[in-house]
């Protein structure tokens, strides 16, 4: 029996060697693939974050590709990952679009290296080595092989889109498609040999229907805060009038075609206190009716010599003559300012601009009244009592007495300033009723009423630049998302 005892002790010890080395392998399995996951985890985190930095950066201007990679490199560089061997620039993918539902129906994946079409970007982080620690002691086994390290791949894909909210239903064709650039490149202030077009100058949008060229404005077709669709010529008239009635879209927009009568113009014309089919209480006009004077100079774009100003409009010249009466010295650099700019200074000094002859339609407030006072709430109202308004002028110029008087309507700040979106129309083929894309909107400060010719299609609106929209304006909406 002792001998017995004894063979099956010396065959548990072989037993229980190669159980201890299984149970350090299940451990190490564990311990190692716990770890694994852990990295795993770590970079998926780490990668969408660089998307989400990159896809920020896609905003159609020169440079937004590079500029992408860099912004998901510097996100990555605090979390002690070696940029320069995980993310190089083969680690980019950027993609015109992904079949996502911002883009047009049936579009699949579209690689694109242009920075103009770049919605999408991919980031990936490659190969990452993961030390493993208790499984390469598997390797004691007759015919085991571990490796000390296994490699993680993670990808993500981020976009970036933009919405609107609260702007009027017009667009305009890009006056420098003909010359090859979207509306974006032509202004942006890092243009190769400048932009072709500044803030502060100004430009003539022109309304000629069915005739879809460059430089040519046109109308939207209204949609209401629930995306629902506006029809008839009066209704466009009023969201002219008020872009707040607009709701929020993506910039997929659908043109206005029919008859528009003068609605348009009517619409337009509330800010100058001008009113025709409109009620004041309804379209309040803005603080400050006054038309500010056209460039005396302009660039010839396209074959179009009189439509957009070099912003050399006559500043002194605006001053001796609309502002003498109230004896307070001209800014500094009031000369060099844009027509926006002194209408910001009109509204918050209490100066109203004025013919003391009253030749433009515009009376001087008494001097006992100056100057008004700077309001402190969303309307401009002022305690004095209303001054008699008076008689209609014959040429059509409005009564000025609106910049803070507390009578029917107040004047709402902001009156003046309008968005608007800009087509590639040669690009997109726009002829007639249809959807279109916008690709920016430009804001601008309404610088004169609308003008009429001889027939409903005669349309003209004088605006000056300000700069396209962007995050810094309540109605433009950025949406960064991840999608895969």
């Amino acid at each position: 029996m002792r001998s017995r005892r004894d063979g099956e002790g010396g065959a548990i010890l072989p037993m229980m060697a190669v159980l201890m080395v299984v149970l350090l392998g299940i451990t190490g399995l564990a311990l190692d693939f716990g770890r694994l996951a852990l990295w795993n985890s770590r970079l998926q985190n780490a990668v969408d974050g660089a998307a989400l930095a990159a896809a920020t950066e896609l905003n159609a201007r020169h440079g937004a590709l590079e500029r992408a990679r860099v912004a998901a490199r510097e996100m990555l560089e605090p979390q002690g990952i070696p940029l320069e061997e995980v993310l190089p620039d083969e680690n980019f993918t950027f993609y015109a679009t992904i079949g996502s539902s911002r883009d047009p129906a049936d579009s699949g994946k579209v690689e694109t290296t242009s920075h103009r079409e770049a919605h999408y970007v991919e980031v990936r982080i490659e190969q990452w080595p993961v030390e493993l620690f208790l499984l390469p002691v598997l390797d004691i086994l007759p015919g085991v092989s571990m490796d000390d390290e296994l490699q993680v791949d993670v990808r993500a894909l981020a976009g970036r889109h933009y919405y609107m909210c609260e702007f009027p239903p017009l667009m305009f064709c890009n006056p420098f498609e003909a010359e090859g650039e979207t509306f974006r490149e032509a202004v942006d202030p890092q243009r190769p040999g400048g932009p072709l077009l500044e803030p502060g100058d100004s430009m003539y949008l022109k309304y000629q229907p069915d005739h879809w060229e460059p430089g040519n404005f046109a109308f939207l077709r209204p949609t209401d805060e629930s995306g629902d669709p506006e029809h008839g010529a009066k209704a466009l008239g009023e969201y002219i009038a008020d872009p707040s009635r607009q709701g929020c879209t993506y910039p997929n927009l659908h043109t206005r075609t029919g008859t528009v009568q003068s609605w348009p113009n009517h619409g337009w014309n509330t800010r100058f206190d001008l009113y025709k089919g409109l009620t004041p209480k309804e379209f309040p006009p803005a603080p400050g009716v006054m038309g500010y004077p056209q460039d005396q100079s302009f660039r010839d774009i396209g074959g179009m010599d009189d439509r957009f100003g070099k912003g050399d409009w006559p500043a002194a010249d605006y001053w001796a003559e609309y502002h003498a009466y109230h004896g307070q010295p001209k800014p500094v650099d009031w000369d060099s300012w844009t027509r926006k700019e002194v209408n910001e200074w009109e509204t918050a000094q209490g100066y109203p601009p004025c013919d003391p002859d009253a030749g433009d339609g515009v009376s001087c407030p008494a001097d006992a009244d100056l100057p008004l006072p700077v309001p402190d709430h969303d309307t401009y109202t002022d305690p004095a009592p209303t001054p008699e308004r008076p008689e209609p002028i014959p040429d059509g110029l409005a009564d000025p007495n609106h910049l803070d008087f507390d009578s029917e309507p107040a004047s709402v700040p902001g009156r003046r300033t309008l968005l608007v979106a800009a087509v590639n129309c040669k690009e997109q083929e726009v002829k007639g009723d249809m959807d279109v894309t916008a690709e920016a909107f430009a804001k601008f400060f309404v610088l004169q009423r609308a003008r009429q010719g001889a027939s409903d299609t005669d349309i003209d609106f004088l605006v000056e630049y300000m700069g396209l929209a962007s995050a810094k304006d309540e109605e433009y909406h950025v949406d960064v998302q991840l999608y895969e």
